[in-house]
């Protein structure tokens, strides 16, 4: 039987990919930063597209797959608020989003401190944690 997720951990890897291949965008050889990776859907998307290192980072604890744990590619933050983190001194070529309970308004501009001054990000919106 194959997994939902695809070739991924989890299914936040096939719309990462999704994103990837709608925005044109090649992370070979890119540095990215993962804000709420949980699982590692996103991070081992960009890992399997050929990032060249993953800064994945997460509240939770202990759910972050095996494969990529063990992965010298990632730095895993867990137990870790990115709105509460100073970033590491490299900058981020690509900075993807996933934040549960986050609103775009807090998590955009901590993403553009760790940021290099050409560098993208890619959040996914989820309307009702934006409503007022």
């Amino acid at each position: 039987m194959s997994s939902p997720a695809g070739k991924f951990v989890s299914r936040g890897g096939l719309k990462l990919q999704h994103a990837l291949d709608e925005f044109r965008i090649d992370v070979t050889g890119m540095v990215c930063a993962d804000f709420g990776c949980n699982v590692g859907g996103f991070s081992d998307c960009l890992l399997q597209r050929g990032a060249k290192h993953v800064y994945a980072v997460d509240t939770g604890y202990g759910a972050f797959a095996y494969k990529l744990r063990i992965d010298p590619r990632v730095t895993l933050m867990e137990r870790t608020n990115v709105l509460h983190v100073q970033p590491p001194e490299e900058k981020m070529d690509l900075v993807v989003i996933d934040l549960a309970w986050t609103r775009q308004q807090h998590c955009l501009p901590i993403a553009l401190r760790w940021l290099a001054g050409d560098g993208a990000v890619i959040s996914l919106i989820k309307p009702h944690y934006e409503v007022k």
